[in-house]
């Protein structure tokens, strides 16, 4: 069979996909995201009669028969659509029809607006996970499972040795994936590229503009996100990443308060942020403390929002304080102080 009518037809079997929010338009765009965070589910959801997905990543494509006739093949075919799925530049792209590029790197065309697609926050989890029913047990899964979709359908024990796999395929040379799995020990922690970089050489052999471009890479493709510090631009930022559970995948130790950190930034990863001491993260903009505080009764959690507020001398308009089951409000010297478990946090 014709390689572009594989395509073709392979791309015409409609399958049951569970919806994101991000929507595609049908027209020139780039679409970027980590590895395995849905990309490919999301563009079959694109798919119409008139729709033809070229998926670069399959064996079976071939670049030069592709650039030799992918045109005729859209005339042929009355084709108003194409997403290119693991776009790579040497690829051709028609001027003739609306297109989709798709890849990890943000390799983006001038002329192609740039969407990001990162993996699920809890809103969207709640659609991959069978057992909704319950809000709580839902919370649960998610803190195990992390962002990744295919995690959400997987049981506790598959899920391990699938998600090391997928670590493997997202950073095939063995250097980057040590570096990454280095870098990666400094989740929700304040910590400067120079001072991780020491750490790593002291193991492996790497240099500094590796390195460095390794950093660059995961924070381009959405890895890795550095938040500043209020107030101090020369201070280091604070890690996040990509998924909490990322940590307790690559070592054995297991540190609650940094997950529940980087599970609540993960909800608000889009506002203008800085992090504050020893821990919370303020919204510049709206002038909202958002503290996670998982554990505490009512007054060790009102002791340490004093301590905090003393110690960054900010007099914020709010204070949202996000725990896994506590549920109070008060107010702190005249500040509004909200109590509330994560998962009516999250959902609103």
């Amino acid at each position: 069979m014709d390689m572009l009518e594989f395509f073709y037809e392979s791309t015409r079997q409609k399958e049951k996909l569970l919806p994101r929010k991000l929507q595609l338009p049908r027209q020139n765009l780039f679409l970027q995201g980590v590895r395995f965070c849905g990309k490919y589910s999301l563009l079959l959801q694109s798919l119409t009669p008139n729709t033809l997905l070229i998926d670069a990543s399959d064996l079976r494509f071939e670049m030069e028969y592709y650039n030799r006739y992918i045109d005729s093949f859209l005339e042929q075919k009355k084709i108003d659509l194409l997403i290119l799925y693991d776009y790579r530049p040497k690829m051709r792209v028609p001027s003739s029809l609306p297109t989709i590029l798709s890849a990890t790197s943000d390799i983006h065309n001038p002329g192609f607006p740039l969407l990001r697609l990162h993996p699920l926050d809890f809103e969207e989890f709640i659609l991959f996970d069978k057992s909704h029913h319950d809000i709580k047990v839902v919370f649960n899964n998610y803190l195990k499972a992390g962002t990744m979709p295919q995690m959400a359908q997987l049981s506790e024990f598959a899920r391990k040795r699938r998600y090391q796999e997928m670590i493997a395929l997202s950073f095939p040379d063995p250097v980057d994936l040590h570096a990454f799995k280095e870098i990666a020990f400094f989740q929700s922690t304040a910590a400067s590229a120079h001072f991780i970089y020491t750490r790593v050489k002291s193991k492996i052999k790497i240099s500094k503009d590796r390195f460095y471009a390794l950093m660059h890479r995961l924070k381009d493709e959405g890895y890795l996100f550095a938040v500043p510090k209020l107030g101090s631009k020369r201070a280091a930022a604070k890690l996040f990443f990509y998924d909490f559970t990322l940590k307790s995948h690559l070592y054995t130790q297991k540190e609650f308060p940094k997950i529940f950190e980087n599970m609540v930034f993960w909800q608000i990863k889009h506002k203008n942020l800085a992090y504050v001491e020893p821990l919370g993260l303020l919204d510049l903009d709206e002038e909202l403390l958002v503290l996670p505080i998982p554990f505490g009764n009512e007054v060790k959690i009102e002791e340490k929002i004093g301590k905090i507020l003393k110690k960054n001398k900010i007099q914020p308009k709010k204070i949202e304080v996000v725990s896994v089951g506590s549920t109070f409000s008060y107010l702190h010297e005249e500040i509004p102080c909200e109590v509330v478990p994560f998962y009516e946090w999250a959902l609103r």
